[in-house]
C-alpha cells in the first residue's frame, strides 16, 4: 500500500558501529538509529533488511545549494519514497548545531520538502564523513553505498542534475533473486542471481554387486549425472566399443572412476562403453546411453530463421518480407519491460497492421513488414512507466516518447521533393520531376532607420516572406553622400535549408562617423536561387560626437566625512552626466554617484555614504541620449582623493560602513544601502516620531552589502527615523517623507 509520510524531525543517535560512510564510496554504510519529535524511530539497517534503498542528505538550512537542489531531491522522493513507487527512504540530517528546529520547519515549508528532516547530527558521531553540504549517501539493502557531491557539490549544475543522479542510483539497485544458477541442474533459474543451493541434478547411480555393474545398462539424456558407488577393488573405465567388445581393459581418455566411487556427468549424446578393468575378463562391463535433449525452434529450411539443429517445430518461423521491412527498436529505462504499454500502427484507412510491446527487460525489437503508403502510430504506456519508454521507428521516429504520430510514410512515393517548390510533397520519397517554382524578385520596401547615434544606426524594413517566396538573406549597402564606393554587408542570414524564410528585418551597423550623411539600399536573395535588385536609395545623418566633460574635481567636508560635492564643466550640449568612483583599490567595485545619472544643465552631484578615511578614484562622463547609453563621450581623466577622518566602528568592534540614504527627503521610496564588515546580527527598522516600529528586518550573522528599497508612500508626511540594531551598539538616521 502507498503511504504519505510528511515529517519534520529532530533525531537523537542511539547507535553507530565501528564501520565508516567515506565519501569515496568504499566499505559498508554503518548503522545509524534516529528518532523524531512525534516519537517515530528510524533505523537504517531496518529499512535496508526490507529491500529499501536509504538516501541520506548530509545538509545545512543555510547551505545555498542545498536550498538550490532540495527541489530536485523532493522530485526524486516523491517518484520512489513512499508516495511513488515505495522503493527508497529518504532522510535529510541537518549537520549545523546552531541550527533550531524552527529553521529546519521553515527550511522544509519555503522549499517543498515533505521527507524526515533530523536536527543536530554530527557526522563524526554517526561515523559518516563530510567535507561540504549536501552530501548524498545512497545505500543499498546490502550496505553498499554511492556518494555524490562529497567535496563541492557547486560543481553540479542544477536542481535537476541531482534529480537525476538519484534517480539513476536508485534504479541501479538490482534486488536480489534466489534459486539455482547452475545451468546443468533440472531446476536452473536463469533469473536468478544468488544461488541457494536448491539445484537438483538429475542422476543414476550404479553399484557394484559381486563382479557385476548394477545396472549395467543405463538410458540417459545429455546433462544427467552418473553416480558410481564401488565396493572391493573394482573401478569403472571408459573404453572404446572395440575394446568393451574383445573384453579389453585399456581406457580410451575417457572417465575413469576409482577408489570407492565418482561422478560422470553426460556431456555428448552417445553411447560410452565401460569396464572394470580388474575384473573384465570375468564380464564385469557396463554400457551409457545417452540422447540429446529435445531442440525447440524453426525446421522449415525456407525460414529466415531456420534452425538446422532443432527438433521439435515450435511454430517461431519467419519469413523474408516482401514489402517495406521497419525495425520498430523498444527501449524501457528502467529495465523491466513497457509494464503493460503497448504501440499500435495503423493504415490511413484505420486499419490495425501491427501491434505489440515490450514484455520485459531493457530492449527489444519487431521486425514490422509494411505496404509501401503512410501510416499512424499511437504508444501508451501506464502512470508508472510513461516516462520509461523510448522507441525507434525505423528512421523516421527517433528514441521517441509515449504519444501519437501521424503521416508516417514508408517506401518509395513519388512526387516533388523541393521544400522550395511550390508543389512540394513532404510525404514524397522519390522525386518524379513534377516540381513547379514561383521566380521572386522583389526588392526590400519600408526601408527606414531608427536609434541613429553618433557612431551607429539600425536599419529596417518590411517583411518579404511571402507563401511562395521565402527570404534566404539581405544584403545592404551604405556609403556617405559624395563617395564612389559602396561597402557592403550582410543584413540576416537564415539556416540555408529554406524549410522557413529568414524573419529578421533589422541590422544594427557600427562604426560611424559622428555628424555625416549617409545613403544605404537593400537587396533580398530568396530560396531558391532568385534575388531582387536593390531597393530605391534611402538616405540618414548620424548624430553630434557627445561632448567631454571637463575640470571633474571633488570637494571633501570636514563636518560629514562620508560626503563629498563632485563639479565638472561642460564643453557641448548633453543630456545627462555620469559619475562613477570606487575604492583606489585593484577590483574594487564601481558604483555610480546620484543614481541614474545627473541630467543638464546641473554641473554638480553630492555623494553620501562614503568611508571617513578612504582612498577613492572617480572620472565622469556625458551622455547624450536617455534611451540609449551607447550615445556617450569618452571618460575624463581620473581624480584621486582621500575621505577627511577615520572610519567609526561601534563598540565591540562590529562595524556599518558606507551607510547612504537616497533620496532623502523623499515622497514614497527611500533607498537604503550599508556595509557590514564583520559577521553579526542585525535588526533594521523604521519608526516614527512617537517610537511606533513601521518597518522591522532580522538579519542573522549578516556580512556585505545591504541594499533595500523602504515604501512609506502610504504613511503619513513627516520624519521618521532609520534604526540599524547591533549586539554592541545602535546607528540611527532621519528620513524625511515629503
Amino acid at each position: 500500500m502507498k503511504k504519505s509520510l510528511t515529517l519534520i524531525l529532530i533525531c537523537f543517535i542511539f547507535l553507530a558501529n565501528a564501520q565508516s560512510g567515506m565519501l569515496n564510496g568504499t566499505g559498508y554504510a554503518p548503522d545509524i538509529s534516529v528518532s523524531d519529535i512525534n516519537g517515530n524511530s528510524h533505523n537504517l539497517y531496518s529499512y535496508l533488511n526490507s529491500d529499501k534503498v536509504v538516501v541520506l542528505e548530509l545538509m545545512s538550512t543555510t547551505c545555498g545549494h542545498c536550498q538550490q537542489y532540495a527541489a530536485g531531491t523532493e522530485n526524486s522522493y516523491q517518484a520512489y519514497g513512499p508516495n511513488g513507487l515505495d522503493v527508497a527512504e529518504f532522510i535529510a540530517l541537518e549537520v549545523n548545531s546552531a541550527t533550531s528546529d524552527n529553521d529546519l520547519a521553515n527550511f522544509a515549508t519555503t522549499y517543498g520538502v515533505s521527507f524526515p528532516m533530523c536536527n543536530g547530527i554530527s557526522p563524526s558521531a554517526i561515523n559518516y564523513q563530510l567535507f561540504y553540504t549536501p552530501s548524498y549517501y545512497v545505500i543499498y539493502p546490502d550496505s553498499s553505498y554511492v556518494t555524490f557531491c562529497p567535496s563541492y557539490c557547486q560543481t553540479t549544475s542544477s536542481s535537476s542534475t541531482i534529480e537525476g543522479l538519484l534517480n539513476t542510483a536508485i534504479q541501479s539497485w538490482i534486488p536480489p533473486v534466489y534459486g539455482c544458477t547452475d545451468p546443468l541442474a533440472t531446476n536452473y533459474d536463469a533469473s536468478a542471481n544468488n544461488d541457494d543451493g536448491s539445484c537438483d541434478f538429475t542422476s543414476y547411480t550404479i553399484t557394484t554387486l559381486g563382479v557385476t555393474f548394477s545396472p549395467d545398462t543405463i538410458i540417459c539424456d545429455v546433462g544427467d549425472t552418473i553416480n558410481f558407488i564401488l565396493g572391493g577393488y573394482h573401478n569403472a573405465v571408459e573404453v572404446s566399443n572395440s575394446t568393451w567388445l574383445a573384453g579389453g581393459g585399456t581406457s580410451n581418455g575417457g572417465f575413469g572412476i576409482f577408489g570407492s566411487g565418482g561422478q560422470f556427468i553426460v556431456t555428448t549424446a552417445q553411447t560410452y562403453y565401460y569396464v572394470c578393468q580388474p575384473h573384465v575378463s570375468m564380464g564385469m562391463k557396463g554400457v551409457i546411453i545417452a540422447n540429446a535433449l529435445p531442440i525447440s525452434g524453426c525446421t522449415d529450411a525456407t525460414a529466415t530463421n531456420y534452425d538446422p539443429t532443432a527438433t521439435i517445430d515450435d511454430g517461431s518461423c519467419t519469413y523474408p518480407c516482401t514489402e517495406n521491412e521497419v525495425l520498430f527498436n523498444m527501449y524501457d529505462l528502467w529495465g523491466d519491460g513497457w509494464n503493460g504499454g503497448s504501440y499500435t500502427v495503423t493504415d490511413m484507412s484505420g486499419n490495425t497492421v501491427a501491434t505489440g510491446g515490450l514484455l520485459s527487460g531493457s530492449f527489444g525489437v519487431d521486425t514490422l513488414c509494411l505496404p509501401t503508403g503512410c501510416y499512424n502510430l499511437d504508444v501508451v504506456g501506464n502512470p508508472f512507466s510513461t516516462y520509461e519508454i523510448r522507441f525507434d521507428f525505423g528512421d523516421l521516429l527517433t528514441y521517441a516518447m509515449v504519444g501519437s504520430y501521424t503521416n508516417l510514410c514508408v517506401g518509395p512515393i513519388n512526387g516533388c521533393t523541393d521544400s522550395t517548390a511550390t508543389n512540394y510533397d513532404p510525404t514524397a520519397t522519390i522525386d518524379d520531376g513534377s516540381c513547379t517554382y514561383t521566380v521572386c524578385t522583389d526588392y526590400p520596401t519600408g526601408l527606414n532607420v531608427f536609434d541613429v547615434i553618433d557612431t551607429r544606426v539600425n536599419f529596417a524594413w518590411d517583411n518579404m516572406n511571402t507563401t511562395n517566396c521565402l527570404v534566404l538573406k539581405y544584403y545592404v549597402r551604405y556609403r556617405e553622400v559624395g563617395a564612389s564606393a559602396w561597402n557592403t554587408r550582410a543584413a540576416g542570414v537564415g539556416n540555408g535549408l529554406c524549410n522557413f524564410g529568414l524573419n529578421t528585418t533589422s541590422q544594427m551597423l557600427l562604426g560611424l562617423t559622428a555628424s555625416t550623411t549617409y545613403e544605404w539600399k537593400l537587396k533580398a536573395f530568396y530560396c531558391g536561387g532568385s534575388s531582387s535588385n536593390y531597393s530605391p536609395v534611402s538616405t540618414f545623418t548620424t548624430e553630434d560626437a557627445c561632448p567631454i566633460l571637463a575640470n571633474l574635481a571633488v570637494q571633501t567636508f570636514t563636518s560629514n566625512h562620508t560626503k563629498a560635492n563632485f563639479t565638472w564643466d561642460s564643453t557641448g550640449t548633453y543630456t545627462y552626466a555620469r559619475v562613477a568612483l570606487r575604492v583606489d583599490v585593484t577590483g574594487s567595485a564601481w558604483q555610480t554617484v546620484g543614481g541614474f545619472g545627473t541630467f543638464s544643465p546641473a554641473l554638480s552631484q553630492i555623494k553620501f555614504g562614503l568611508v571617513a578615511g578612504e582612498s577613492y578614484r572617480a572620472g565622469a562622463r556625458a551622455y547624450c541620449n536617455a534611451n540609449i547609453s551607447s550615445h556617450r563621450s569618452w571618460w575624463t581623466p581620473f581624480i584621486f582623493w582621500t575621505q577627511p577622518g577615520i572610519a567609526i566602528k561601534l563598540e565591540g568592534g562590529a562595524a556599518i560602513n558606507n551607510l547612504d540614504i537616497y533620496p532623502n527627503p523623499s515622497r514614497d521610496i527611500f533607498n537604503v544601502s550599508f556595509t557590514s564588515e564583520d559577521k553579526q546580527d542585525l535588526k533594521v527598522r523604521i519608526l516614527n516620531v512617537i517610537g511606533e516600529v513601521i518597518i522591522s528586518e532580522d538579519l542573522q550573522q549578516f556580512i556585505g552589502e545591504y541594499t533595500k528599497q523602504i515604501n512609506l508612500s502610504d504613511n503619513a508626511k513627516g520624519i521618521y527615523f532609520l534604526e540599524i540594531e547591533t549586539n554592541d551598539g545602535v546607528v540611527n538616521k532621519k528620513l524625511i517623507l515629503q
